[in-house]
């Protein structure tokens, strides 16, 4: 396997790989990122061209949809160096139209595309359990299956390249509804008469309660809850937007809800 971003996700996900004794080649800009894995047992390579030459599957997991493209897209090099009949995986959340793009210019390589957004926290991909929202073919997922499931339960199918992000971008579109909405629940249970902070911890047991009610809870505080998720619901949230202005889609109360006075 080869990796490219080792970060708060993806370090989780080639340590789990190697522990379960996949042979995994990583490059780290960091000489003490480097220095981590080569104690867990990787391969420390020097640049992102030679992440790939041995690997069956390349997972890419940076911050922006951005990197994706100067990595995979901008420098030919990188596509190049991939193995013909490998599989490169892309876990950040972006574009559907990068997805497809890199696709398209990886086919004629014998190289296959997925995209893998992921959907979970720091201690959900550590144990195994994170959620990947899968775009692309059949045979590409089974070939990454094993690696992939070294770190994420379910794998779910979504359909072609691209589709793995439209579905983790609406997905992170209704996060962030949800955020909002249980923002303002708090503020109306504490102006009739609730302690704060104690309205989450209830919802989790009770019929109006969500996801982000348990995420809140576990936080100990809605506020902690939403400065922690902001950075990348605002980053999602937009591309959502463009992209839904761009094929003229009504977002309804989607945008009603995000574009209150306090948006992502």
């Amino acid at each position: 396997m080869g990796f490219i971003g080792l970060g708060e996700i993806g370090g989780p996900m080639a340590a789990n790989m190697l522990a379960r004794g996949h042979s995994v080649d990583v490059y780290a800009r960091r000489s003490e990122v480097a220095e981590h894995y080569d104690t867990l047992g990787a391969g420390i390579v020097d640049c992102a061209t030679e992440v790939g030459r041995d690997a069956e599957v390349v997972m890419l997991c940076v911050y922006t949809d951005e990197q994706i493209q100067a990595i995979a897209l901008d420098d030919p090099a990188f596509l190049a160096s991939l193995r013909p009949g490998s599989v490169l995986v892309i876990h950040t959340t972006g574009r559907p139209e990068t997805a497809r793009r890199l696709a398209a210019a990886a086919t004629p390589l014998g190289i296959s595309v997925l995209d893998a957004p992921v959907s979970g926290s720091v201690a959900d991909v550590t144990e195994s359990h994170i959620t990947l929202l899968v775009g692309g073919t059949e045979d590409a997922l089974e070939c990454a299956r094993p690696a992939m499931s070294c770190y994420a339960d379910p794998i779910i199918h979504m359909g072609p390249v691209g589709n793995g992000q439209a579905a983790k971008l609406v997905n992170n579109a209704l996060l962030g509804v949800n955020v909002q909405l249980l923002r303002d629940a708090e503020r109306i249970a504490e102006a009739l008469g609730l302690a704060p902070g104690s309205l989450a911890p209830a919802l989790v047991h009770a019929s109006g309660g969500t996801h982000v009610a348990q995420v809140a809870a576990d936080m100990d505080s809605v506020e902690k809850m939403t400065e922690f998720l902001r950075p990348f619901l605002r980053k999602d949230v937009a591309v959502v937007r463009e992209i839904a202005a761009e094929m003229s889609v009504d977002l309804g109360l989607l945008d009603a809800v995000l574009s209150r006075s306090d948006p992502f």
